[in-house]
Formats: structure tokens, C-alpha cells, sequence
């Protein structure tokens, strides 16, 4: 108790002598505090599971690490191949939802002429109930089932449509600025993902065999096909792997 109240007193000493220095030095010292504080708090919330996914402690996230023939690769990838999701539903493995996630750009022409790659989700409709998503208006899981069904965010749809009710939006057919011919329908219309979720990007989500996807099949199939960054190519819920 005594240190402490040395150091006080030295501190009223030193700002009656210097009061300009010593505010200076107090003031930088309570701002790195501030800082530090705050990215504490920014760090605590990025961390946490967001709110929405249920039973978080079920969910299963599988990274992968190759070893390509001739090719030396030690790290870890954030996904899998694709084709695990569809192996472990072949083979009846002990999981009750599995969902292949991968990232794509959807070339979208926007009211102003200008084209814009819309950051897409493709996940199969295991996903919906996997991560809690829920549809504004429209059915997500429905949607996640169609060849030309997609969803997307209330802020696309302001982007495209303007001020327009949801129940206006869906129905509506992208403008895709593309030549592949695919014709996508907006048939829900979802809220922004959770920022903590690796998906909180997508502004698009659309089936993962839908029109939206234009990957080959080799692609889809290849034991190596992880496509890099931000791909979170698979996830499961269930008792165990």
C-alpha cells in the first residue's frame, strides 16, 4: 500500500512541475490503453461462435493438408476436397447433416452498366439447418434444391432493384453479365451472414449443383480441387468421424 501511495504522490509532484509533459505522457498512456482494450474486445467477439449456429459444439469443420506427387506441400488448407461430403453420405457415415461450401464470383450487370463479381456461396441444402440460416422471405433450403433457385442478400437486392418490397424481389431473374445463358431466379431473399461466420462475404447463395455453379465435373470431383483461399469446402454435424 505504501509503494502505491509513493507513487501517487510522485505523479502530483511531477504534474505540478511539468503539468504540460505530464499530461502528454498520462494522456498517451490512457489512449494505448483504450487500444488495447478495444482490440481485447474485437478479438473476444471474433473469436466467439455466432449466435445463430445451433448445437456449435456438433459442428465440424475438416481442413486438409495434401501430398501431391511431386509437389511438396506442408501446409493446411481451410477446406477439403469436395468430394468428401458426397463419399461420406455414399458410405453412411454417422452424420445427419453434411454440406459441401465452396466460394465462387457471380458476374452480375449492375443498374449503372458496370459489371460486379458477386461473391456466391455453393453449398448443398444441408447447409440451412447445419448453420441455422434463415430466409427474410422465400424458403433457403427449398431454394438450395432448385437448378435455377437462388437467394440473396436484402442489400443485393437494394443494389439491383432499388427500393422495392422483398415479396416484390422474389420471382426476379439476375442480370447476369455473362454468355453462359443461365437464367437464376431469386427465390429467398436472407439476411447479411454473421461477420464471424468464413462465409459472412456471400451476397448470393445458391445451390451447389444449381445453374450458379459453372465448375466442370473434374473440378467438382478432384481429390486435390481445394480452390484456395477462403474455401470452406465441407462441413458436418454429427456424433463423431
Amino acid at each position: 500500500m505504501t509503494v502505491w501511495k509513493n507513487s501517487w504522490l510522485d505523479a502530483c509532484r511531477a504534474l505540478q512541475r511539468r503539468p504540460f509533459a505530464s499530461l502528454i505522457a498520462y494522456g498517451g498512456l490512457s489512449l494505448a490503453l483504450a487500444v488495447v482494450l478495444l482490440v481485447a474486445m474485437l478479438v473476444h467477439r471474433q473469436a466467439a461462435v455466432a449466435p445463430h449456429i445451433p448445437q456449435p459444439e456438433r459442428v465440424v469443420v475438416l481442413d486438409f493438408k495434401g501430398n501431391v506427387p511431386e509437389l511438396k506441400l506442408t501446409a493446411w488448407f481451410l477446406g477439403s476436397p469436395l468430394f468428401f461430403g458426397p463419399a461420406l453420405k455414399a458410405r453412411s457415415a454417422p452424420l445427419d447433416l453434411i454440406s459441401r461450401s465452396a466460394s465462387e464470383k457471380l458476374p452480375l450487370r449492375l443498374p449503372n452498366g458496370q459489371v460486379k463479381g458477386i461473391a456466391t456461396l455453393l453449398a448443398d441444402p444441408d447447409l440451412e439447418p447445419l448453420l441455422g440460416l434463415e430466409a427474410i422471405a422465400g424458403d433457403l433450403r427449398v431454394t438450395l434444391t432448385e437448378r435455377n433457385a437462388v437467394a440473396i442478400t436484402r442489400q443485393l437486392a437494394l443494389q439491383l432493384w432499388g427500393q422495392v418490397d422483398v415479396a416484390q424481389v422474389l420471382g426476379r431473374v439476375l442480370p447476369i453479365a455473362d454468355k453462359s445463358g443461365r437464367q437464376l431466379v431469386v427465390r429467398a431473399i436472407v439476411p447479411p451472414l454473421d461477420e464471424r461466420s468464413s462465409l459472412s462475404s456471400a451476397e448470393v447463395i445458391a445451390g451447389f449443383e444449381s445453374q450458379a455453379n459453372a465448375w466442370s465435373q473434374f473440378d467438382r470431383e478432384g481429390i486435390y480441387s481445394i480452390n484456395g483461399s477462403g474455401l470452406r469446402a465441407f462441413e458436418a454435424r454429427g456424433g463423431g468421424l
